[in-house]
């Protein structure tokens, strides 16, 4: 098997019309057909493959989140949905450290600036740190 350059094309974490998580080669083509598949997600299914020329679009859907992925045709459908398994028990495990690291991010904003700053810092920080890494706090509460 070809590096992941040259396998994945695209794959990305999304969630209420927008994406949190995306990695891209930077094809302008590729990410118009991500879009446009984004658009369309499969409705009541948990995970969807379709081969389309010598592209593999997959979607794994759970709890509102979309994980999706465009890969080289020859790929695989179980070794894509393994991939977008791992992709999804990775960004889990991201957020439930961003959630953990909340309140040490208060404390330290807490002790580092005056009143007056600290107050409109904290209004903003709410998971800005989320927001900045993935695009938004969009943590269901079964994982918190």
């Amino acid at each position: 098997m070809g590096s992941i350059q040259n396998t994945v094309h695209y794959c990305c974490v999304f969630r209420g019309n927008r994406n949190l998580y995306v990695y891209s080669g930077g094809d302008d083509e590729i990410e118009n057909l991500a879009a446009l598949s984004l658009e369309r997600i499969p409705a009541y299914h948990k995970w969807y493959f379709e081969t389309i020329g010598k592209r593999t679009f997959g979607f794994l859907i759970e709890d509102g989140y979309v994980y999706f992925i465009i890969v080289d045709e020859g790929l695989g459908n179980s070794a894509v949905l393994h991939f977008l398994e791992h992709v999804r028990d990775e960004f889990k495990k991201m957020y439930q450290l961003i959630v953990k690291l909340e309140p040490e991010i208060h404390l330290l904003l807490d002790s580092a600036y005056p009143e007056y700053v600290r107050i409109s810092l904290r209004q903003g920080i709410n998971f800005n740190l989320a927001k900045h890494c993935c695009g938004a706090n969009l943590l269901p509460d079964d994982m918190r």
